[in-house]
């Protein structure tokens, strides 16, 4: 089966090219180009790669605090305090639905068929004895 054109098809006007998504032209020195279209490039650039580079460096801290937790050593709290506060308070999150998870109905997901109508069951009730 011979792959798929990336050109655009009559019957589809708004379809672009692949091509015109690649950036052929880049001269952030030139005053005009950074003007018309560099800034918007560099702005697009750094909306998407900041925030990536964060989650970045919080995931690898975070798992270095994984892995020091799991091998019982002793300094695995110095990765946590290096995290950002959104990150401990995602971590805390996490540790306490962890906890609780086996006393909530949250446990009869995962009970087979019961799963398909976990939404719309009937309570349970303990009664006292």
């Amino acid at each position: 089966m011979a792959p798929k054109s990336r050109r655009a098809h009559p019957s589809n006007p708004t379809h672009k090219n692949m091509s015109d998504y690649l950036l052929k032209k880049w001269e952030p020195e030139d005053p005009a180009f950074w003007k018309t279209r560099g800034s918007a490039i560099a702005n697009r650039n750094l909306w998407i790669s900041i925030p990536a580079l964060m989650l970045a460096f919080a995931v690898w801290s975070l798992m270095t605090w994984a892995q020091h937790v799991v091998t019982f050593r002793g300094d695995a709290a110095q990765y946590v305090a290096a995290a950002p506060f959104v990150f401990r308070m995602h971590l805390f999150m996490g540790m306490s639905l962890f906890v609780i998870f086996p006393f909530t109905r949250l446990v009869h997901v995962w009970s087979g068929f019961a799963s398909v109508t976990y939404l719309s069951r009937a309570w349970q009730f303990v009664r006292p004895r």
